[in-house]
C-alpha cells in the first residue's frame, strides 16, 4: 500500500498547529488552590494528591487535542490510499473499455438484426450493470480514440455506432488502447479497467503484426501492476482482462462479388491495371463470386453506368461450412469514349448486402511507344514482342518504328509515352536537346547501346545533359556471365521477375560497353538496377529528371536490344532466346515505364488514397470539384501535378473535374474483398487466447459481470481518498474532547464551591 496526499502543503502546514496546545496548556494551566486546613500533614497530602490528579488530565486532553488538530491538518490534505488489498469491494467503480468493430462484416443479418446492433445491445446491458460512479470508453474501430464518460454519455456514444466503409482490424484499435494505458496521464481514471471487445472473428479484423505488439504491451502492463501491488494475496500475476466477445455467425451463408478483372489469361485485376485500355478495343470484364455456407441460385448484372449490358445467371453449390468461388464472364464490349464506368451487382436474398455490388472504370488512353533506330531491323524483336502483347491485352500500346531523322521531324509535335533508342550510331547535338526537352516535360526513354555506336558521339556536351555514364570501350565477357540484380529485384523495373520466382541467371551476357559514371558534384547522375557478374560492371542504369513540368526517366542498357542474323554476327547475349527476356523484358520496361507516367482508375477503400494527375494548366487557385457518393471542392494553394483525395469512406463510382467542366478525371473505389469473408481465414480460438488472454474469448450470450473480473484478475483496488474518514473522526473526537474536559473540570469546580 502507499500512501499520499493531494495537498501535502496544507498538511505541512498544519502540523504546525500541533504546538498551540501545548503552548496553552503550559500558559495556562490550573494551579493547585490553597486550602486552610490546621494540619500542615493534611495539607501537604492534599496537595500531592492533587498535583497527580492535574498532570493527568492536563496531557489526556493535550492528547486528544493534539490528535484533533493533527486529523485536520491530515483530512484538508486530502490523503490517498492505493494498492491496498487484492479484491475489490463490492460496489467499487470501475473503468470500462468498450472496443466495436464497425467493418461492413458487421452488418450480417443474424435473427433479425446486425452484429453490429447486437454488440450495442449486449454493451447496453453491461454499462448500465457497471457501478455508480464508474467511467466508460467506446473506442470505433475506425477511429480508435480513447475518451472516458459517465454511464449515460456512454450509452448515446453506444446507440451512435454505424458500420463505417473505411476502417482498421479491430487489433490496431486494441494495441492503441493498451498504449495509452500504459502511458497514462492525469486524465485516465484512477480505476481498474476491464477491456471487451466486440468482433466477428474475420480476416479483415485481425493483424497479425498489431497481435505482437499486444503481447508486448500486455506483458509490460502486467509487470507495472505488479510492481504497484507486490504483495498481492494471490499467486498469479496481475492482469488487466480483455473480454473478446464473438460475434460471428455460427454458419455464416453470404454470396459476394470478390474481385473485377479484365479477362486476359488468368485475368488482370482492375486494383493492377494502372495503364488502362486502348481506345475502341474490345475489352471482356469477368468476376469472381464468392458463396459460403449453402446452395444459392443468383443473377449477376454488367452495368455501364445505369445501363444494363449483360446479365448472367447461375447457382453456387456450396456446402455447408465451406466456401465456393466461380468466375463469370461478360460479353465483350468496346471502349469507344476516354472514360466508361459501370458496376457488377447481384440479385439475391444475402444477409450481407454491403459485398454484393463492385465498381470499376476503364480509362481509354492512346499509349505511343516508338522504336528508334538507324536500322528498323534491329527493333524487330521489341516490334513483335510489343504488338503480340497488345493484341493480347497485356499492354494496350500503339508501336511505331522511326529512324532518328523521323524522331527529330515529329518530337516537337507530338509525343509518345515512351521512346526507345536501340542501336542509334551517332545521336547530333540537335538530337541530345530535343531528347533533354522530352525528358523535362516527363518523357519516358530506353536506350540501349548498339554494336554500331560511336562512342564519341554519346560523350560530347550536350549528351552529358542526358547520359548517366561516359562510354568507353566494349568489352568481350566470359561464356557463363550471367545478369546480377541489386537488392534481389526490389526495384520495381525488377519486382516482376521476383514475383514470377523467374532466375535471371539465364540469362547470358557475352559483350558489354564499358561505363564510367558521372556525377554532379558528390552525387552520381546514375542509379545501378542490374550488373553481370563478371567484375560486376553496370549493366541498366537510371536516370531521373525532374522539373516543374514533368518526372522524366532514362534507363540505359549497356549490352544490345536487339539480334542481327548476318554472318557477321556476333551475339552480346542470348536475350532473343529464353521468355525471361524475349517478351518479358519489353514488358517490363514499357509497363514500368508507363506506370510512372499514367494514372490507375481502380482503388481500395482505406488501403490506398486515390490520386488523380491534375492538367499541365493546372496552376495555384485552380479549382476542382469531386462528385460521387461523397461529394468535395477545393482550390489548388500550391501548383501540383496530382491531387490526393484522402479519407474516402464510400464505394462508388467517382468523378473529378474542374468547374468550367473542361477537365474530366474518373475512378472507383471498392471494399477489400477480405472484409466481408466470414468463413476463409477466420480467426480460430488459439490465435484469440495467446493474444488477448487464456480466458478471453467468450461468446456473445455469455453472463459476465465486468465488476467480478476486475476484483478478480487486477492486482489492487482503486485509490481511496481518506478525506470522508478523517472528517468523520474528526468530529467523534470533538465529542469525545468535550465530554473529557467537563467529565474532569466540572465535578471540581462543583468541590470548589462547596468548600
Amino acid at each position: 500500500m502507499s500512501l499520499s496526499w493531494l495537498v501535502p502543503m496544507v498538511t505541512g502546514v498544519g502540523a504546525l498547529f500541533l504546538a498551540a496546545p501545548i503552548i496553552i496548556h503550559l500558559l495556562f494551566r490550573q494551579k493547585p488552590k490553597r486550602l486552610p486546613f490546621p494540619a500542615l500533614r493534611l495539607i501537604q497530602q492534599r496537595k500531592r494528591t492533587l498535583m497527580r490528579k492535574l498532570r493527568l488530565r492536563h496531557l489526556l486532553l493535550l492528547a486528544l487535542r493534539l490528535l484533533l488538530i493533527g486529523l485536520v491538518a491530515a483530512a484538508l490534505g486530502r490523503p490517498v490510499l492505493s494498492g491496498a488489498g487484492r479484491l475489490l469491494p463490492v460496489g467499487s467503480p470501475i473503468a470500462a473499455i468498450l472496443i466495436f468493430d464497425t467493418s461492413v462484416s458487421m452488418s450480417y443479418q443474424l435473427e433479425g438484426q446486425s452484429l453490429l446492433q447486437r454488440a450495442q445491445a449486449l454493451a447496453a446491458e453491461y454499462v448500465r450493470r457497471l457501478p455508480e460512479g464508474s467511467r466508460v470508453a467506446v473506442v470505433d474501430s475506425a477511429e480508435p480514440r480513447v475518451e472516458f464518460r459517465d454511464r449515460g454519455e456512454a450509452q448515446i456514444l453506444i446507440d451512435n455506432l454505424t458500420i463505417r466503409y473505411r476502417n482498421s482490424p479491430v487489433l490496431q484499435a486494441v494495441s492503441t488502447v493498451l498504449q495509452q494505458m500504459l502511458h497514462a496521464d492525469e486524465k485516465w481514471p484512477r480505476l481498474p479497467t476491464v477491456i471487451c471487445v466486440f468482433s466477428d472473428r474475420t480476416a479483415g479484423s485481425w493483424s497479425t503484426e498489431a497481435a505482437g505488439r499486444i503481447r508486448d504491451l500486455r506483458d509490460q502492463l502486467a509487470r507495472q501492476l505488479e510492481s504497484v501491488a507486490p504483495e498481492a494475496e494471490s499467486s498469479e500475476a496481475p492482469q488487466v482482462p480483455i473480454l473478446y466477445f464473438d460475434l460471428a455467425p455460427p454458419r455464416p451463408i453470404n454470396v459476394a462479388i470478390a474481385t473485377i478483372s479484365l479477362a486476359v489469361g488468368d485475368g488482370i485485376p482492375l486494383e493492377k491495371l494502372p495503364y488502362g485500355v486502348r481506345l475502341n478495343q474490345f475489352v471482356q470484364l469477368q468476376a469472381e463470386i464468392r458463396g459460403v455456407g449453402a446452395p444459392v441460385d443468383l443473377e449477376v448484372e454488367l452495368t455501364f453506368g445505369d445501363q444494363p449490358h449483360d446479365v448472367k445467371r447461375l447457382q453456387i453449390a456450396a456446402e455447408e461450412g465451406q466456401g465456393r468461388t466461380v468466375t463469370v464472364r461478360f460479353r465483350p464490349f468496346a471502349v469507344t469514349t476516354p472514360v466508361v464506368q459501370g458496376r457488377i451487382r447481384l440479385r439475391s436474398s444475402d444477409l450481407l448486402e454491403a459485398d454484393n455490388v463492385r465498381y470499376w472504370t476503364l480509362l481509354a488512353q492512346q499509349q505511343r511507344v516508338w522504336l528508334v533506330a538507324d536500322q528498323l531491323a534491329d527493333a524487330q524483336i521489341w516490334k513483335n514482342a510489343l504488338e503480340a502483347l497488345s493484341g493480347g491485352g497485356l499492354l494496350p500500346v500503339e508501336v511505331r518504328t522511326l529512324t532518328p531523322d523521323q524522331v527529330l521531324a515529329e518530337l516537337p509535335q507530338q509525343a509518345p509515352e515512351v521512346l526507345c533508342l536501340l542501336n542509334v550510331a551517332k545521336p547530333s547535338d540537335e538530337f541530345w536537346q530535343r531528347l533533354r526537352n522530352y525528358l523535362l516535360l516527363g518523357g519516358r526513354v530506353v536506350l540501349a547501346l548498339g554494336a554500331d555506336i560511336a562512342p564519341s558521339a554519346y560523350n560530347t556536351d550536350d549528351a552529358r545533359q542526358v547520359m548517366p555514364v561516359q562510354v568507353q570501350t566494349s568489352a568481350e565477357l566470359p561464356f557463363d556471365t550471367f545478369v546480377e540484380v541489386a537488392d534481389y529485384g526490389a526495384h520495381p523495373l525488377l519486382t516482376p521477375y521476383r514475383d514470377w520466382n523467374t532466375d535471371l541467371t539465364v540469362a547470358r551476357v557475352y559483350r558489354i560497353w564499358q561505363v564510367e559514371i558521372l556525377r554532379q558534384g558528390e552525387q552520381p547522375l546514375g542509379q545501378i538496377l542490374a550488373r553481370v557478374s563478371h567484375e560486376a560492371r553496370p549493366l541498366i542504369l537510371e536516370r531521373s529528371f525532374d522539373s516543374p513540368q514533368g518526372h522524366g526517366k532514362l534507363l540505359v542498357f549497356t549490352t544490345p536490344l536487339y539480334r542481327r542474323t548476318s554472318p557477321q554476327w556476333s551475339d552480346w547475349n542470348n536475350f532473343y532466346q529464353p521468355w525471361q527476356t524475349n517478351f518479358a523484358l519489353p514488358f517490363v520496361t514499357v509497363r514500368y515505364l508507363l506506370q510512372a507516367q499514367t494514372e490507375r482508375t481502380n482503388w481500395i477503400v482505406g488501403e490506398e488514397t486515390p490520386c488523380v494527375p491534375l492538367p499541365s494548366a493546372a496552376e495555384t487557385g485552380f479549382s476542382w470539384e469531386l462528385r460521387g457518393p461523397e461529394s468535395r471542392s477545393g482550390t489548388l494553394e500550391q501548383r501540383q501535378r496530382e491531387l490526393f483525395l484522402d479519407r474516402l469512406d464510400r464505394p462508388g463510382n467517382y468523378t473529378v473535374r474542374d468547374l468550367h467542366e473542361k477537365w474530366l478525371r474518373a475512378f472507383s473505389l471498392n471494399l477489400p474483398p477480405k472484409e466481408t469473408e466470414l468463413l476463409e481465414g477466420r480467426i480460430s480460438d488459439e490465435e484469440i487466447r495467446s493474444t488477448l488472454g487464456e480466458t478471453s474469448l467468450l461468446q456473445a450470450d455469455s453472463s459476465v459481470q465486468l465488476v467480478d473480473l476486475a476484483r478478480t484478475r487486477l492486482g489492487q483496488n482503486p485509490p481511496l481518498e481518506l478525506l470522508p474518514f478523517l472528517l468523520l473522526l474528526v468530529v467523534v473526537l470533538l465529542a469525545v474532547e468535550s465530554w473529557v474536559a467537563n467529565r474532569f473540570y466540572k465535578p471540581e469546580a462543583q468541590e470548589a464551591e462547596h468548600g
